[in-house]
């Protein structure tokens, strides 16, 4: 449950359209660490807010503005992202852990150092993104759109990727990317093969052994 003292001037400054009130409040009071985490923000308005460092573990902020949002080393951990707006949105050093960022706009947003382990990024707009360090091992990123995205020395091991997107990254073909990751990444050929590769392979039938003939 988020924090009573940490929750009312953003509620305030949500309610009067005017995120100054809560970014005011951010710097007299500096030396908090807002405890957000489990609020639900679903669709709200954040653009420009300082949300730097706050505990956001568990929150639901589907479908809300975020852009230009500040992020940075912000606990995300399980956040429920989908569909919002983070075009922009400087996430460097973020935990977003097992966040569903699904369908999320995350054009040129600041993902360097952020760990994203296990996070769902399919259909993901990550153009021209930040992801250098990034974690991404275990990550869902079919269907992303890597187009111009940075991935040098981004950790991908065991991440779901289409190999067409990869391709359209900045880094794929460069040396940003160990072999060893390469190697490890389940680069899938469609989205086709990914759903495949989600269901895993069918199990057969067990075989028959015919009976013996009666005597």
């Amino acid at each position: 449950m988020p924090d009573k003292e940490h929750l009312q001037p953003l509620i305030d400054a949500i309610a009067a359209s005017d995120l100054t009130i809560w970014n005011r409040w951010r710097l007299e009071n500096a030396a908090t660490i807002p405890d957000l985490g489990g609020i639900d923000l679903a669709e709200a308005d954040l653009r420009f807010a300082n949300l730097s460092d706050a505990n956001l573990i568990g929150a639901n902020l589907a479908g809300a503005n975020l852009f230009h949002a500040n992020l940075r080393r912000a606990n995300l951990g399980r956040a429920t992202l989908q569909s919002a707006d983070l075009k922009e949105a400087d996430l460097s050093s973020a935990t977003l852990t097992y966040a569903n960022l699904s369908s999320a706009n995350l054009q040129g947003a600041l993902l360097r150092h952020g760990n994203m382990r296990g996070a769902d990024l399919s259909d993901a707009d990550l153009r021209r993104a930040d992801l250098v360090r990034a974690d991404l091992r275990r990550a869902d990123l079919t269907g992303a759109d890597l187009a111009g995205a940075q991935l040098k020395d981004a950790r991908l091991s065991e991440a779901r990727v289409e190999e067409k997107a990869l391709k359209k990254s900045e880094n794929w073909l460069g040396s940003g990317i160990s072999r060893l990751e390469k190697a490890a990444l389940r680069v899938l050929k469609s989205r086709k093969t990914a759903r495949n590769r989600t269901r895993g392979p069918r199990s057969k039938p067990p075989v028959e052994t015919p009976a013996g003939n009666p005597s």
